[in-house]
């Protein structure tokens, strides 16, 4: 959406003048794992007491720009945007954050350590590297609940399991075409469908602003830490 909350809030402010459709590629909402994840947590077949994320990238060196951040905004934005949105998406809106960052290989914030609580209580603890390599998986979600977990690796398959005894069960979404494995294909027909006429948007400015602010709000806390 921007680089920057004051950028993302002139979008939004120019999308709300606009008679035009405005949508935001949160494309992770529409991934299968994802979809998946959440009927679990809407269908109360595991309650969120807490949550491990992570989402990594491999280097800030191709292409060249991502290891700009006057370009990119920070790596927050570059990458981890994803996994905090997905944050938002699963659990609501965070009602405290905590973030410690420091530079360690680029000249740039490239590690953060994030803790995530939300209005019910239950908290989510989100790692993100801006230099691990590209190993199996750069993304994962584990989500525990009452003697149950849910576990999804990239947007590759998604493990459930739930009792001490029970066997778990995966889904696995590998053999998927990736667009729409990674969920471009809805979004893109929910954005179509909307400039039609035959639908919402399925992410909003208002919305997307709100992730936004999310990422602001590790930065500042970083810069806290800091100072």
């Amino acid at each position: 959406m921007a680089t920057s909350l004051e950028d993302a809030q002139a979008v939004l402010a120019a999308a709300e003048r606009s008679s035009g459709a405005y949508q935001v590629g949160f494309n992770r909402r529409f991934a299968g794992v994802y979809k998946e994840l959440k009927r679990l947590i809407a269908t109360g077949d595991i309650s969120p007491t807490s949550a491990l994320m992570k989402m990594n990238r491999g280097e800030l060196q191709s292409p060249a720009w991502t290891g700009d951040a006057a370009a990119s905004g920070g790596f927050l934005y570059e990458t981890p945007i994803h996994i905090l949105d997905m944050a938002r998406f699963l659990f609501g809106e965070p009602a405290d954050v905590i973030c410690r960052a420091r530079a360690t290989v680029y000249d740039q914030a490239d590690d953060f350590s994030m803790l995530l609580t939300f209005a019910s209580g239950m908290s989510a603890v989100l790692a993100a590297s801006a230099h691990t390599t590209w190993l199996f998986p750069f993304e994962r979600v584990e989500v525990y609940g009452d003697h149950a977990i849910a576990a999804t690796e990239e947007m590759e398959r998604i493990t459930f399991g739930s009792g001490l005894a029970a066997p778990a069960q995966t889904t696995d979404f590998a053999q998927q075409p990736f667009a729409l494995r990674w969920g471009y294909v809805e979004e893109d027909r929910r954005f179509i469908d909307a400039v039609c006429g035959a639908g919402e948007v399925a992410v909003c400015g208002a919305d997307a602003l709100r992730t936004i602010e999310l990422v602001d709000a590790c930065y500042r806390s970083a810069s806290l830490q800091d100072a």
